[in-house]
């Protein structure tokens, strides 16, 4: 089969991620995969797989106005139209809202036989989308053979919004994750009094929440928190750290391809976000047996934890007080931290590469 994969760039991200190892898995059992991506795909944080033909379409520039944003917007869609025309391949397989409706976009009168894939790797719920961007969903989505999301509770929402005149084109494509090697240094976590979060530091992360709520706890001096990402909320965190005392407590660190360096010595890992799909940086965390705080408003969270079993669900409702209460549970009870930490590396040892390879090899079918 030849597979074209499109994404705006593989820097930082859990979509990016899966991209990656999705495009790097396939390539490698054979088939023919093409790697479309906004940007010029000079700047990476996850490796491809040399036998992946990766092409950056370079027009990720920042548009000045709505006029030129529009006409930014018409070239992309056309840049991309010609570019899989020229491919031919047996099935295109897209990622994250913006590029789906690029893509959908692209391809809505396609002249050749092949199949599109729309993944949405969010809530499509609560996805902020302007109204012209909603109403090209609804007419050009349904013309997709496939929309794919990562949640039960994310496919019932996507058959009674945006996909109800066609229910039946709505999938699952959860996640998969490389199993950590070696697990985390357990002694050493415990001693270290670390809070690890990864992801973007952009207003849906909510990381805002979690410097809150760090800041709040009994014995903040105690401990510190990591921060591992970037976003154009870098600085107001920062900002928010020294605002609130905790800044000598708070490291902030760039991208990390590969997070095992980052969790070896994590006593807990800590996800704020207002809404997630299935996050990848919260499966690696607990397939590294880190016992995990997250917040029951988000819906591949609730999938993956059993509150007090294989991780701890926070109230959302009050987000900062919910992780507050949640983090200081973990602090004061370190056999709940080792309980937790052990099942949840249990609950998630399913989520593998083959597992996924093997799920898109089957629903693709042949070419």
């Amino acid at each position: 089969m030849k597979i074209v994969f499109f994404i705006h760039s593989l820097v930082g991200g859990g979509a990016e991620r899966v991209v990656a190892g999705l495009a790097s898995g396939l390539a490698d059992r054979g088939h023919e995969v093409v790697l479309l991506t906004l940007d010029d795909g000079e700047v990476t944080t996850y490796s491809l797989s040399s036998q992946v033909q990766r092409i950056g379409l370079n027009l990720l520039h920042p548009a000045s106005g709505m006029i030129d944003g529009w006409l930014r917007t018409r070239e992309r869609i056309a840049t991309l139209r010609r570019a899989v025309s020229s491919l031919e391949p047996s099935v295109v397989i897209s990622f994250c809202d913006s590029n789906n409706l690029l893509m959908a976009m692209a391809t809505r009168h396609r002249d050749r036989d092949f199949r599109v894939w729309l993944c949405e790797r969010s809530d499509p719920t609560m996805q902020r989308l302007s109204r012209v961007k909603r109403w090209l969903q609804r007419r050009s989505y349904p013309m997709a053979d496939r929309v794919l999301v990562q949640t039960e509770a994310a496919r019932q929402a996507m058959q009674r919004g945006l996909m109800r005149g066609c229910p039946e084109k709505v999938g699952i494509l959860d996640t998969a994750i490389d199993i950590p090697r070696p697990m985390r240094e357990l002694p050493f976590a415990e001693t270290s009094k670390t809070i690890v979060f990864t992801g973007r530091l952009d207003p849906e992360k909510g990381v805002d929440r979690l410097i809150e709520a760090f800041a709040k706890l009994q014995e903040a001096s105690l401990w510190r928190l990591r921060i591992v990402g970037r976003g154009c909320l870098d600085g107001q965190l920062r900002d928010l750290a020294l605002r609130l005392g905790v800044s000598e407590q708070i490291e902030f660190l760039d991208w990390q391809s590969c997070l095992e360096e980052q969790f070896k010595d994590a006593t807990m890992f800590a996800l704020p976000s207002h809404y997630e799909g299935m996050s990848s940086s919260l499966i690696e965390a607990m397939a590294m047996g880190i016992p995990v705080v997250a917040l029951d408003t988000q819906v591949g969270s609730v999938e993956l934890i059993d509150h007090a079993q294989n991780g701890w669900l926070a109230r959302g409702d009050d987000a900062v007080e919910g992780l507050r209460v949640g983090i200081q549970a973990l602090i004061d009870d370190p056999s709940m931290r080792q309980r937790l930490g052990s099942a949840a590396a249990a609950s998630v040892a399913h989520l593998t590469w083959d597992r996924l390879l093997d799920q898109i090899e089957s629903a693709v079918g042949p070419a």
